[in-house]
């Protein structure tokens, strides 16, 4: 028996739910257009009439900055960790009922561990309990600047970089080393002639937020400013990757 999964896409305002058959769902989205019909647009999670019993549902987060934090810890086994970083969001945060975080070990020192922790300040936390009451299960939260990086980090190969991508009329910017994300910006309201300002402040934002080499490389993804790519071109080396994204291919 093949078990439906669905995916649910929430943006600021509406989302949308569409249903897949596959047999293999488990690491990738891998084409959001090869779904069985279902094609629901919405204003919240009531208005979609679907029965969740028994259904693996995977979320996508639209328009949502992550937060970047550089910690050390103690060396622990992977399920103290976890606690432990809970425990320390909890003591700088207070309240982190709306607050959903994953980490990545980045150097292991021996005796400590450098860990990079993304955070997630999502309002629409309330969503979860909605599906699972309905008996959907939660298979995974993406923010979708998660998404894009993952499917497309296997194509770069330089070490430090910055993808701008735009998503909904929404404009991401994501600093990478390793291709880790160290950092990122949302424009909600973006204008073509605020972009070179834009690029700036992101630049000044990547400098402060950890020591890093210069980010003289820039990669462009569902972007149709080509005249701003060529302007940009004069200070950075610059490649466009094309308009894929705009296809919903994600790999989460």
């Amino acid at each position: 028996m093949i078990r439906k999964k669905g995916l649910l896409q929430v943006y600021n305002d509406s989302l949308t739910y569409k249903e897949i058959l596959r047999k293999s769902f488990i690491d990738r989205i891998i084409d959001l257009k090869k779904y069985n019909g279902i094609n629901i647009k919405a204003k919240n999670i009531d208005d979609i009439k679907i029965d969740f019993k028994n259904k693996n549902l995977f979320i996508i987060v639209d328009g949502e900055e992550i937060y970047v934090k550089f910690m050390t810890f103690p060396k622990v086994k992977k399920e103290k960790l976890h606690a432990i970083i809970k425990g320390e969001l909890q003591y700088r945060f207070k309240n982190i009922d709306n607050i959903m975080f994953t980490y990545q070990i980045i150097k292991d020192n021996g005796s400590s561990l450098d860990v990079i922790v993304f955070l997630l300040n999502w309002s629409k936390s309330n969503l979860i309990k909605k599906c699972t009451e309905r008996g959907g299960k939660i298979k995974g939260i993406f923010p979708i600047q998660f998404c894009i990086l993952n499917n497309y980090k296997n194509r770069i190969k330089d070490k430090n970089y910055i993808l701008i991508f735009i998503h909904e009329n929404i404009l991401y910017l994501l600093a990478c080393t390793d291709n880790k994300m160290i950092a990122n910006s949302v424009i909600k309201t973006f204008a073509e002639n605020s972009f070179i300002d834009e690029l700036k402040k992101f630049q000044v934002k990547c400098s402060i937020s950890q020591e890093h080499d210069q980010f003289n490389k820039i990669f462009f993804l569902n972007f149709p400013y080509k005249t701003l790519i060529k302007d940009v071109e004069k200070q950075y080396s610059c490649i466009d990757l094309g308009n894929a994204c705009c296809d919903n291919n994600y790999l989460v």
